[in-house]
């Protein structure tokens, strides 16, 4: 569940965040959406694709953690095991508003998070009322995405400007005779890239998209690994329904 409010020092005076349960924000995300700024170092860790919105058909830029809905992968042991941990799972359970008057960013706080407390974690506010440093630290992560999204939006747009973007099907096999059939997921066409013009490819460098095209090709080797893990994953549930 997701109940977002505005942060407000007296109202969450007292508010901790439990930092080893914000992982489990994401415990059934196997999409995660993806800011443009981590595109190569989530390419260290993830598959980074495309997912299309069936109603707008606007694509928008998510790293894979699952097959399935509901199947994160990397959520093990009630924390996010994997070298790189996407911002949108680290930002939790915090969320960016607006502020009416001045249409800046505002900190909103989903007020079911299982990551809140009152008892223990990390302070938002001192006992003098004042933001914490964990508190502004936050802040400045959410501020960071928002601040990446026109970036974010305009490099999806780009690659399908360019005609960049294909679908992407998987058909897998696990090792336990499961299947999983992988439709409305979409990565970036190789060849296509290599048959883009000379000025093409030099807007693309110009706007510092080519990091993220390369990027997210790369990325696509750790699917491998993502059938890995289901497997693994697959073998402990069969461990414990023997033992």
């Amino acid at each position: 569940m997701t109940n977002l409010v505005s942060l407000d020092k007296n109202t969450h005076r007292d508010l901790r965040v439990i930092s080893n349960k914000v992982d489990a924000e994401s415990a059934q995300a196997n999409l995660v959406p993806m800011s443009l700024s981590e595109c190569v170092k989530a390419a260290t860790t993830l598959p980074i694709v495309f997912a299309k919105n069936v109603q707008t058909g606007a694509f928008s830029l998510i790293a894979m953690a699952g097959f399935e809905s509901g199947e994160n992968l990397f959520y093990r042991n009630h924390k996010w095991d994997g070298h790189y941990v996407p911002l949108n799972v680290r930002r939790q359970p915090f969320f960016a508003g607006q502020d009416e008057s001045t249409s800046e960013p505002i900190l909103c706080i989903n007020q079911d998070s299982p990551a809140l407390s009152t008892s223990q974690g990390e302070r938002l506010f001192d006992e003098a009322g004042f933001e914490t440093d964990f508190l502004k630290s936050s802040y400045q992560l959410v501020r960071h995405l928002v601040d990446d999204l026109p970036a974010t939006h305009g490099f999806v747009e780009k690659m399908a400007e360019l005609r960049l973007i294909v679908p992407m099907n998987l058909d897998i096999r696990f090792d336990n005779g499961e299947q999983a059939t992988v439709r409305g997921l979409y990565t970036i066409d190789e060849e296509m890239v290599s048959r883009l013009a000379d000025d093409q490819l030099a807007s693309l460098h110009q706007a510092k998209y080519l990091p993220a095209v390369y990027a997210m090709l790369v990325s696509l080797g750790h699917i491998p690994a993502l059938i890995a893990r289901r497997n693994e994953m697959n073998a402990e549930l069969a461990d414990v329904a023997l033992s």
